[in-house]
């Protein structure tokens, strides 16, 4: 019925804990006696409820496990969030419930790696994931001191018209990242990534952008990919998750030369700093209208990421006096943003580490709960 597997982990959690993981993968985490396991169904489960209840009771029955603490994914309209309590409930009722928010316990992972004992910038970069303020996440700088975890900084969002229907149809990320620029100028600008969309469906998003209405923002890096690649036309509507980035890479990979990088800015804000390409979109739609320039841009845009990560990692070394750095999340499967980040950290002295399968798609999410259990100190 279940996989079971020991993780190897330098963690050494000192108590026992029981991580729901996240509704994107079934993969349950424990700790016990300083040793760290996961749980996987042979076969995966239609219902996530009685996935959770089931993989929990058989749990309890065979590790005898009574963990101090249950951690889950508190995205709102996931089970793994609805069901913790009943599991609590049922089978653990001593156990206190620690929520741990997606791109934390991506960044938290470094803990399985290196231990609770070393301060590091945690990059968590991915496509999508519920955060603290209520939006959506997904190129996040998280700092561990040795006291504290939390988020430092990251980019800047961008509005999602139409909420999920934006995650299907980049063109309108990049047409309401334009428009927070042009507004009604943008109607005479002929983009190319615009010419399979209707003069109604343009001014409906405009609308809905001006009265902020069935809107979603997002600081994902996933979503700035989407952008990117529908302002240079490689891809404006997708059907499978990261379609458009991947097109992203492969029109990159093929550039030969010096690829130059976009400007972009970054501002301080309460609670951090913020990375904003509002100048990297204005300079794209100019070389969007040359299709020659498509690969260079592309390269480019993948330049671009890698120096503002190096420049914010930087900026948070100089502040916290930390020299690790340590990359998480689906965005890191991008293997010309991989190789640049690692390269640039490196060349500025950092020692940059960049997290191995599973910790770098959700699948690690259970395992990094637990770390972050660790990191946040639940008395």
């Amino acid at each position: 019925m279940f996989i079971i597997q020991e993780v190897p982990s330098q963690l050494k959690a000192k108590r026992q804990v029981l991580a729901l993981g996240t509704d994107t993968r079934q993969r349950i985490s424990w700790s016990l006696q300083g040793r760290l396991y996961s749980l996987s169904p042979k076969q995966e489960y239609t219902d996530l409820k009685d996935f959770y209840l089931e993989a929990c009771g058989f749990i309890k029955r065979k590790f005898r496990l009574t963990p101090a603490a249950i951690t889950f994914d508190p995205h709102p309209y996931f089970t793994c969030s609805k069901e913790a309590d009943s599991v609590r409930r049922v089978y653990f009722p001593r156990a206190k419930l620690f929520p741990v928010f997606h791109h934390e316990a991506h960044a938290a992972g470094f803990g399985i790696e290196a231990g609770v004992g070393k301060r590091f910038i945690g990059l968590a970069f991915d496509g999508t994931g519920f955060g603290r303020d209520g939006n959506i996440w997904g190129a996040e700088f998280f700092i561990y001191s040795g006291r504290c975890f939390k988020r430092a900084a990251h980019f800047d969002y961008l509005a999602l018209p139409g909420s999920e229907a934006a995650i299907r149809q980049p063109w309108r990320v990049a047409f309401a990242a334009l428009y927070k620029i042009y507004g009604t100028r943008l109607f005479d600008m002929r983009l190319n990534f615009l010419k399979g969309a209707g003069k109604g469906e343009i001014k409906l998003l405009a609308a809905m952008l001006d009265k902020d209405f069935n809107i979603a923002y997002a600081s994902s890096c996933g979503r700035l990919f989407d952008a990117a690649a529908a302002i240079l036309n490689i891809k404006t509507v997708v059907e499978q998750e990261a379609e458009a980035a991947v097109a992203l890479e492969k029109a990159a990979s093929v550039f030969c030369g010096e690829a130059i990088p976009y400007v972009f800015d970054i501002r301080h804000e309460k609670g951090g700093f913020c990375v904003d390409f509002s100048q990297m979109f204005v300079e794209m739609a100019a070389d969007s209208a040359y299709p020659k320039r498509q690969n260079s841009a592309a390269m480019r845009f993948h330049a671009t990421i890698a120096i503002a990560i190096g420049r914010v990692c930087r900026i948070l070394r100089d502040k916290y006096a930390v020299n690790t750095a340590y990359a998480s999340g689906g965005v890191f499967m991008n293997n010309i943003l991989t190789h640049s980040v690692k390269r640039i950290l490196e060349k500025d002295g950092f020692e940059a580490i960049m997290a191995k399968r599973p910790a770098t798609t959700d699948y690690g999410i259970s395992q990094g709960q637990i770390a972050a259990v660790e990191m946040m100190k639940l008395h």
